[in-house]
């Protein structure tokens, strides 16, 4: 059904059990610049899939499965402003991969093992908004 809203720029589905073939669908959107596609089972063939939506500047996929491959793939989105990627199971290298978001105001990386990435997230030139909340983040001051 997606594919009769080739125009829609806009798109919100949580909580849907989407998994990699509704990322093939919504991949049919190319005029898409804000998806959030929360808690969807998507994995990382899924985000290989999205990584096709040039235009997107604001992306949620938070509770969803992407890991280290899916994150790699989404840092091909080089227009992205504000990106949510909580608990989807990275590790402080999957933080590496994100860096080259050059473009990037805002991050949520909360409820994921990133704090060996923190020296990664920290070249971040543009990032103005933050979000680590859990337990294996420490600040350092």
């Amino acid at each position: 059904m997606l594919y009769l809203l080739p125009n829609i720029t806009n798109l919100e589905i949580d909580g849907d059990s989407l998994g990699d073939r509704g990322a093939e669908m919504i991949s049919k959107l190319p005029n898409l610049t804000s998806l959030d596609i929360g808690s969807n089972d998507l994995g990382e063939n899924g985000a290989e899939t999205l990584s096709s939506l040039s235009n997107l500047t604001d992306l949620s996929t938070g509770w969803n499965k992407l890991g280290k491959r899916g994150a790699e793939h989404i840092s091909r989105l080089s227009n992205l402003r504000s990106l949510d990627v909580s608990s989807n199971g990275l590790e402080g290298a999957d933080a590496e991969s994100l860096s080259t978001l050059q473009t990037l105001t805002s991050l949520d990386i909360s409820w994921n093992k990133t704090r060996k990435g923190a020296q990664f997230i920290a070249i971040l030139p543009n990032l103005m908004s933050l979000y680590i909340a859990d337990k294996s983040h420490e600040l350092e001051y």
